[in-house]
């Protein structure tokens, strides 16, 4: 989970190492525990020296390490001054002075303050800050300095004219692909080339034949049989249906029978129980 990591190393003042394939392992680890072996300056802390209002971002500074630079971004209300940087080394403790007297202009050093400050502000919300208050920072900074991030995205609009607005409009079908893995012939069947411009029209005359030619099983009547010598061919036959009905009546006597019969044991149950 890179992305819990590197939340985790933030907010610990430390470092973390990806391993994404079971082939990184052993030289990332090696890294890892030179850089853990190694450590420079810890509890760093950067300190403008100025009146005006200031930004520094991380506000926790990682720590240290040996082949493991330290990105600090600040801002400035005005002229960029001097900043202190401290920490605790093993010889005790550790003081800088750097001077922005001979710094050089670039570009694209805002949009990096922004992100360190909206990834620090996401770290915020341990430390008790409602989401609400962290959406609204992060919201403000985003679309002043047009970053993406969960609450905001890029939309690119494009004002160019594809044709003269004078030109009358023309409407046609136009041929259009099939789903990736799916094969013309298996859909609509084989047929002209030119019936692939049309697909809709080939696989509406295509339904229309599977329709045609389905050939819906009708159960017909048989044939009446012939007529013997000497029956007459005027005289009707009877139909002889089966004889599957069920003897409703019987059932029905046997079914009374069998409640008398058990209204009496029920009568002759009671009268032995009273009589004991």
């Amino acid at each position: 989970n890179r992305y819990f990591m590197r939340g985790a190393a933030r907010r610990g003042r430390g470092t973390f190492t990806f391993i994404g394939s079971p082939k990184q392992v052993e030289t990332r680890m090696k890294a890892l525990w030179r850089k853990l072996s190694k450590p420079v300056i810890t509890h760093l802390a950067v300190t403008p020296l100025t009146e005006s209002d200031t930004e520094v971002w991380p506000n926790l500074v990682p720590d240290l390490f040996a082949g493991a630079p330290v990105y600090v971004a600040i801002r400035f209300s005005g002229t960029p001054s001097d900043v202190t940087v401290n920490g605790n080394s093993a010889a005790g403790p550790w003081r800088r002075w750097l001077s922005f007297a001979g710094a050089r202009k670039g570009k694209g050093i805002a949009k990096l303050w922004a992100r360190e400050k909206i990834a620090s502000l996401k770290l915020l919300r341990y430390e008790g800050v409602t989401r609400d208050e962290i959406r609204s920072q992060t919201l403000a900074v985003a679309l002043n300095h047009g970053l993406v991030t969960r609450h905001t995205s890029l939309v690119a609009v494009d004002k160019s004219h594809a044709r003269d607005s004078t030109l009358p409009l023309n409407t046609r079908k136009l041929p259009h692909n099939l789903p990736h893995g799916w094969e013309y012939d298996k859909v609509f069947g084989k047929g002209s080339s030119s019936a692939k411009f049309a697909p809709r029209k080939a696989m509406m005359h295509r339904a229309r034949q599977q329709f045609a030619s389905a050939g819906v099983a009708m159960k017909k009547a048989p044939a009446p049989a012939p007529v013997k010598p000497g029956q007459g061919a005027g005289k009707s036959t009877n139909l002889q249906l089966p004889q599957t009905a069920t003897p409703q009546t019987v059932y029905l006597i046997i079914g009374g029978l069998s409640g008398i019969a058990a209204l009496g044991l029920f009568w002759l149950g009671r009268v032995r129980r009273f009589d004991v």
